[in-house]
């Protein structure tokens, strides 16, 4: 009797804790793409990378609410590419503007990024294979 509690103790933690961090994500990744809207609407029409950028933004969320670990991380990565294209771009413009405008998008895509460890951590074959890589920008 006290074996079955131990367990369904530790199933029920386990839950609560899939539920924390998908709950996280989901936060995360909702400020990430109503930044990234609001840049696109903004200062983002100068930056062919804006567009994409927004519709990667967009995929990750609907992967977020629907999808596994091992998706999620791989639709982070195509985000990964797209952001630091359109970062790039916009650090390249000269546009003091446009950097303003573009410092919300970044602080929201750190949130995302601290959030992508938990999912990186749970789906250790994503380590073997090679795949997501922290950067010391955006890890604390």
């Amino acid at each position: 009797m006290f074996d079955i509690r131990r367990g369904a103790i530790a199933v029920f933690v386990t839950l609560v804790g899939c539920a924390t961090v998908h709950s996280s994500m989901m936060t995360s990744a909702n400020k990430l793409g109503s930044s990234a809207y609001a840049f696109v609407g903004d200062a983002g029409r100068q930056f062919p990378h804006a567009t994409e950028f927004a519709w990667q933004v967009q995929h990750f969320l609907q992967t977020v609410d629907r999808a596994g670990d091992r998706q999620v991380i791989l639709a982070y990565e195509q985000l990964w590419d797209a952001y630091h294209a359109l970062r790039e771009e916009v650090e390249h413009s000269g546009s003091q503007h446009a950097q303003v405008d573009f410092k919300p998008v970044t602080q929201a895509f750190t949130h995302v990024a601290r959030d992508i460890h938990w999912y990186a951590d749970a789906d250790s074959s994503i380590y073997a294979r090679g795949g997501f890589q922290h950067d010391p920008y955006y890890d604390p």
